[in-house]
């Protein structure tokens, strides 16, 4: 069995790495997101839970870099010099699912910013009392 973290060279290889990344690079965030604050103490806790947001972005470039990237090319190179296969087909489906997955991740905080202004930007101010003011 060869190292699945290694460059892939086939259709199978591929899928099975783009697993193993994403599965490791997501499985981290989420041991240091929910299981490590509650066994630590606390003060290793929080600093654990106040460097995630750049466990976030490496964890979502690793993906990218290893999973994503020539993957396309991999899946190309299968298609002209093979027939039909289901190992095609799911790499398939998984690379426009992982392709997805990183959009939305990167979207995501955008339309939530994007929403957050709009929504103040929006808001109706206060409107004036019928009460005289003295001050």
């Amino acid at each position: 069995m060869t190292n699945p973290f290694l460059k892939p060279h086939s259709v199978g290889e591929w899928l099975r790495s783009s697993l193993c990344w994403t599965g490791t690079c997501l499985g981290s965030l989420l041991l240091g997101w929910f299981v490590l604050p509650a066994v630590l103490p606390v003060a290793l806790g929080n600093l654990i839970i106040s460097n995630m947001p750049p466990g976030v972005l490496v964890a979502h470039v690793l993906i990218w870099r290893h999973a994503v990237m020539g993957g396309r090319a991999i899946i190309r190179h299968d298609e002209a010099h093979y027939d039909l296969s289901l190992t095609r087909v799911a790499a398939h489906l998984w690379l426009i699912v992982l392709m997805l997955f990183q959009l939305a991740c990167l979207l995501t905080p955008i339309i939530l910013l994007g929403l957050l202004g709009f929504s103040m930007w929006g808001a109706p101010s206060s409107p004036p009392s019928g009460e005289p003011f003295f001050g």
